[in-house]
């Protein structure tokens, strides 16, 4: 598939956050819905390998629990955005967070 850009904020969606597997994927904005669960180990994987594609994450303002996946560590390295506020999530942060060196804005 060739979607770069996924955005269906400020809706009803209900669910769990699903998984993307578009290779060309750049932005993924599911906000401000009424997404459930825990995020996915393997966001940004197809066939087992990072797509380093993604440049804005954005599941802000739903119902998310449980904590960050240490995955997010490697979601893109090309990643700018990762917002994740306004959800239930808890935890300790991914040390390897750290290693997004593109990485300009972190919302929790």
């Amino acid at each position: 598939p060739s979607l770069i850009s996924f955005d269906i904020s400020y809706n009803y969606i209900t669910g769990n956050v699903p998984i993307f597997t578009s290779n060309r994927l750049e932005v993924l904005n599911l906000s401000h819905n009424q997404l459930i669960g825990r995020l996915p180990e393997n966001i940004n994987l197809i066939g087992g390998k990072n797509v380093n594609t993604l440049l804005v994450f954005d599941v802000s303002g739903n119902q998310i629990d449980g904590t960050i996946p240490s995955s997010f560590g490697k979601i893109s390295t090309r990643l700018i955005e990762l917002d994740l506020s306004n959800n239930r999530l808890g935890g300790t942060l991914p040390s390897n967070l750290g290693d997004l060196v593109d990485l300009k804005g972190v919302f929790l």
